[in-house]
């Protein structure tokens, strides 16, 4: 079933609701011979309650009106974070979809959840974040969520913790604000060995003179990174520097290696003068495969 489309909610806390009554069954034997009058007034009748229903307000808050928010670390790497809601109701409703709102991040389309949320229970919804907005604009952080609580559809808009997000925030402009310099890349050599995977990691100058220095490197769990000549130096005569990565299991457990949340390596990049920023960079489609390659031997050894 589609994720039914959000709609626009006056202010956070605020539930909507859509109810569709059942259409009454046919009359059969006996019955079927009513005069007409009959079935009108019948008809008159269904409409009426179907009108009283639609009209009907929902229990309030559904949801309580406030949310905890975090991005553990399963998540950074994806750009997710983890919203926790909880039920103010006695009975079991499910979350369909949600999106967040905030004045930190661009807006990003609705995903479905489908998540079911006990009597008076909690629920960890994940979410993603859009492109960080340097500088922040006004307003305060919330997510918009469809429910399914019985017969009923219902959009609620709640309200959520935003000092992680402006955690988050100030590390993306910080990581951008060191990326409109230079710009880190993995280059195109691949190396396959027994047990590891060579490649190279770019430093190209974007703009400016300032120099850059890639401080270090680690890579996300399960492997660990090493890395040829660190501190590496981007002066301002050069376009671009480069460095050999070997990356290797960090062990061969496979229950660890199966929880991964995927490559990544973090690079430590400053620009001369200012702090030092830490950059996640993603690999190609056939750097990836090339590490799968290499976990899958190390788990089957």
């Amino acid at each position: 079933m589609p994720m039914p489309r959000l709609r626009p909610v006056p202010a956070a806390g605020t539930v909507a609701a859509r109810t569709v009554a059942a259409r009454p069954a046919p009359a059969t034997g006996a019955g079927a011979a009513r005069p007409a009058a009959a079935l009108a007034a019948g008809a008159l009748a269904t409409l009426a309650a179907a009108g009283l229903a639609a009209c009907a307000a929902p229990d309030y808050p559904i949801l309580a009106e406030n949310a905890a928010l975090a991005q553990p670390a399963s998540l950074a790497s994806g750009r997710w974070v983890e919203v926790t809601v909880e039920s103010a109701v006695d009975r079991e409703l499910r979350v369909e979809g949600g999106a967040l709102t905030s004045p930190y991040f661009a807006p990003v389309a609705a995903v479905r959840l489908d998540q079911a949320v006990a009597p008076g229970g909690r629920a960890r919804l994940w979410l993603p974040l859009g492109a960080a907005v340097c500088p922040a604009g006004g307003g305060a952080a919330s997510v918009q969520l469809t429910l399914e609580d019985a017969d009923q559809e219902l959009l609620q808009t709640v309200t959520v913790d935003d000092a992680p997000l402006a955690q988050l925030h100030a590390e993306a402009c910080g990581a951008r604000a060191v990326t409109e310099v230079a710009a880190p890349a993995f280059g195109g050599s691949i190396d396959e060995g027994d047990g590891f995977v060579a490649t190279t990691v770019t430093l190209t100058r974007v703009s400016g003179t300032e120099p850059v220095d890639l401080v270090g490197l680690v890579a996300a769990d399960p492997l660990v990174a090493a890395a040829s000549d660190l501190p590496a130096r981007l002066e301002p005569a050069d376009h671009a520097i480069e460095r050999t990565v070997t990356l290797r299991p960090a062990d061969c457990e496979s229950t660890r290696i199966a929880q991964a949340s995927g490559l990544t390596l973090t690079l430590t990049l400053q620009v001369e003068g200012g702090e030092a920023r830490e950059v996640i960079l993603r690999p190609t489609d056939a750097l990836a495969d090339a590490v799968g390659r290499m976990l899958d031997a190390c788990t089957t050894a």
